[in-house]
């Protein structure tokens, strides 16, 4: 597992396109645009995502813990064997996305809007 702790990102590019067992912990990357990235399995732990737009990554068995995304855009994206703990995604419009074997545990999704996606074997608690 690679260590990407206490980082600030904001309005940064990601010049990497593919994260394989990276732990993010205490990062905000916030107001940019993460395009075109594949994740596999990682952790985002404490991150700050706000205003921040996802456009088709993948996500391959990845754990979102006290995560917070407000006001974020996901859209075409892959989310497969991910799960969500205490994950606060507000006000953002999640659109034609896929989602098979999640589980969203004690998360919370006020005021967001999800368009045209595909869930699967998706458990909320």
């Amino acid at each position: 597992m690679i260590n990407f702790e206490n980082k600030n990102l904001n309005k940064t590019k990601l010049k990497d396109t593919s994260f394989k067992f990276f732990k993010f912990k205490n990062i905000f990357l916030k107001f940019t645009k993460v395009e075109n990235k594949i994740f596999e399995g990682c952790y985002f732990i404490n991150c700050d995502f706000g205003e921040t737009d996802f456009v088709e990554c993948k996500f391959i068995n990845c754990n979102f813990i006290n995560s917070e995304l407000f006001f974020t855009n996901i859209s075409n994206s892959t989310f497969n064997g991910c799960k969500f703990i205490n994950f606060d995604l507000r006000s953002g419009d999640i659109i034609n996305n896929n989602f098979s074997d999640c589980s969203f545990l004690y998360s919370r999704t006020r005021g967001s809007r999800f368009t045209k996606n595909k869930f699967s074997n998706v458990l909320i608690s």
